[in-house]
């Protein structure tokens, strides 16, 4: 038997990996808010 998750993210959220703020809106590149990496949080990680 396979289980998934039947989580299927109705928008993306965006993470900033240093100063953690977040946002909906895409983000190329780095967090206009600190400079630092982003991260699409509403793809699963495993």
């Amino acid at each position: 038997m396979v289980r998934s998750d039947p989580y299927t993210p109705s928008s993306a959220y965006y993470e900033c990996t240093e100063c953690l703020s977040r946002t909906t809106e895409e983000i190329t590149g780095n967090c206009p808010e600190c400079g630092g990496v982003v991260r699409n949080i509403a793809v699963a990680r495993e």
